[in-house]
């Protein structure tokens, strides 16, 4: 007969071992014919909180068999008619494998190097502690939720980015053992939902977005889940100086994380929409007063504005965001300072040479943001709106503030175009479609 003491402790480790298998469903789920029916990872994971006395983890959510395939898929592009002259770049273009395995690529590291700190920090603080005491068990807890973490993104993620069939079946085979082990009690339900054939599946058809939305998802649930458990260890380790310093790093770390979980679900247009009409002039000269407060005073910052404008349907909120983002892009590009022009006007005032052929005759408004920095090569160009790439190459910044105003735009049925000329710097150009236009039908995805 188990004594009170060690079904505690069982309890304890279902608790913890349920959670790989259903991150590693929301995953691949994620990648699924029909994502909405997959309930969120928070929802998941608290549901895996909640132990039932037959130890049995939770049925995890499926799509039916077989799965189609989409790896014939037609790629988001938009075949622009790009203005005669000038060198152009639109966002949304056509996602390639190269692409897939760089976004992986810089999952893995950024997400990796925080999860380590983090894991880090809570090795340091469990040394200092008595078995006994009760911040030492929840420690415990966030190890093994980061250890799953690792996991997930070292082999879930290494086997879609993988081309060597070798290094493919080992890390296939790793991650089935693995599973496997976690749900002796019910095995039935791994065998129910196929998690060799799923992921293979996956495999075939992982596009950059699909790919972005779904560990977004899964990454962003996990960092909620340590941050709360970090709040809670906060209040309770209030009068111990050292432990409350390390708590307070892996604080900031969490929110950096959910900071680029954030961005990833705005690339992939995997976010939820509140859209009302929305007047862009003031909206613009709200975001420039807050730029002036932090841009060098070498930078000057010019506002041309339109009589004839019309509010578009957005959420305010995030196109903000995504203006933002477009604006500080600008300012960096203009190391010793320089000219910043912005506009705002709608798309028929516009020359026509300069117009993007991608509208259908829809009604546009248009931002255009033109820096007089050093014009971009093509090189640079092709791989701008990817997430992670940065340039010149710095540790500092994670390279997604354009993949997510990409994203913005693209859920907002609008596009970013980007024209550089010689001498002239290089120019942003965010088209939104005004308010009752058709082109606001169905969102983009």
């Amino acid at each position: 007969m188990l004594t009170q003491d060690t079904e505690h402790h069982r309890i304890d480790q279902t608790r913890h071992q349920a959670i790989l298998p259903i991150m590693t469903a929301i995953f691949v789920d994620g990648l699924g014919p029909e994502p909405r029916r997959v309930r969120s990872g928070a929802t998941l994971l608290r549901d895996s909180m909640r132990f039932k006395g037959s130890g049995r983890i939770m049925r995890l959510p499926i799509t039916p068999d077989p799965f189609p395939d989409l790896s014939q898929t037609r790629g988001e592009t938009y075949g622009a008619k790009f203005p005669p002259g000038s060198m152009t770049a639109l966002s949304g273009g056509n996602q390639t494998a190269r692409q897939g395995r760089a976004l992986i690529g810089g999952i893995s590291h950024h997400f990796n190097n925080i999860l380590m700190g983090i894991w880090g920090n809570m090795t340091l603080i469990r040394t200092q502690l008595n078995p006994k005491d009760p911040l030492y068990e929840r420690i415990v807890h966030v190890e093994d939720l980061i250890q799953s973490g690792a996991f997930l993104i070292h082999m879930v993620l290494g086997y879609l980015c993988e081309r060597r069939g070798r290094v493919r079946k080992i890390r296939l085979n790793q991650l089935i053992t693995e599973i496997r082990g976690n749900t002796q009690p019910s095995l039935t339900d791994v065998d129910s939902w196929n998690f060799e054939e799923r992921l293979k599946w996956a495999s075939r058809i992982q596009r950059p977005r699909m790919v972005a939305g779904s560990t977004a998802r899964v990454l962003d649930a996990l960092f909620h889940t340590i941050d709360s458990h970090c709040r809670e260890m906060i209040s309770i380790s209030s009068r111990d100086h050292r432990i409350s310093t390390r708590l307070t790093k892996v604080e900031t770390l969490v929110h950096r994380g959910l900071t680029m979980t954030r961005q990833l679900r705005f690339y992939a247009c995997d976010w939820q929409q509140h859209f009302s009409r929305v007047r862009l002039t003031p909206l613009v000269k709200q975001l420039l007063r807050q730029l002036r407060e932090t841009a060098p005073d070498n930078l000057m910052i010019h506002l041309e504005t339109s009589k004839k404008m019309k509010s578009v349907m957005a959420d305010r909120c995030i196109l903000a965001e995504a203006i933002w983002h477009v604006l500080t892009n600008a300012c960096q590009a203009m190391t010793v300072g320089g000219k910043l022009e912005v506009s705002v006007k709608p798309m028929q005032e516009e020359l026509a040479k300069e117009r993007c052929g991608v509208q259908k005759g829809s009604d546009y408004m248009v931002i255009s943001i033109q820096d007089s920095g050093e014009p971009v090569s093509l090189k640079i160009r092709q791989r701008m709106f990817e997430p992670f790439f940065t340039h010149p190459k710095d540790n500092a910044r994670q390279g997604l503030g354009l993949a997510a105003a990409d994203g913005i735009l693209k859920s907002h049925n609008g596009y970013i175009l980007v024209q550089t000329y010689r001498q002239h710097g290089n120019t942003f150009k965010l088209y939104l479609p005004s308010a009752g236009t058709a082109a606001m039908g169905q969102t983009l995805r």
